[in-house]
């Protein structure tokens, strides 16, 4: 069998397959979302830009057309994920508005082309990405409770992580 390594949302480099004797053509399964396989001329070619979960899809082509016994050829495919791991600082911080939060790093790794963006930040806080990094620092200007998430690019579903950044609001004195 053939087996082929390709980080999802990555198209798949054709690879095929040549039919001989009698067949006329070849079905395939177990084959990942978004990857098919066709027949034209007495070849038979798998291809596509996967965009199922990451693992390893075992697949078998079996030949068609013929009245004699049909043949099966297996493979696999391994689809790659990306990662996003928390590194350092508090992903889980309570702090008093306008006060800087201790910064929160994360690392993306993996196949492919990677990146990484913040989505959820109070107000005042953002999130950059530079070589593999996520730092999110700032100072708050908003009180409220903040689910972030840091997400990879790339891979089969994004990868992600979450953390909470509570901001308590100042303190009021009225006569």
């Amino acid at each position: 069998g053939k087996a082929n390594t390709v980080q999802c949302k990555t198209a798949l480099v054709n690879f095929g397959f040549t039919l001989g004797g009698t067949a006329t053509g070849a079905t395939a399964t177990g084959l990942p979302v978004g990857v098919t396989g066709s027949t034209s001329g007495n070849t038979y070619t798998i291809n596509g830009m996967p965009t199922d979960t990451a693992g390893v899809y075992h697949y078998s082509i079996v030949t068609t057309g013929s009245s004699c016994n049909p043949v099966t050829i297996t493979g696999t495919i391994t689809l790659q994920q990306q990662t996003v791991t928390h590194n350092s600082g508090d992903s889980l911080q309570t702090v008093c508005i306008n006060t800087p939060i201790d910064n929160i790093q994360y690392t993306i790794s993996g196949p492919g082309s990677l990146n990484g963006t913040v989505t959820g930040l109070p107000g005042g806080v953002s999130g950059t990405y530079n070589s593999g990094l996520v730092i999110i620092t700032g100072t708050p200007n908003v009180a409220g409770t903040f689910k972030y998430y840091v997400i990879g690019s790339g891979g089969c579903a994004n990868a992600k992580d979450s953390g909470v950044i509570t901001v308590t609001p100042a303190a009021v004195l009225t006569l």
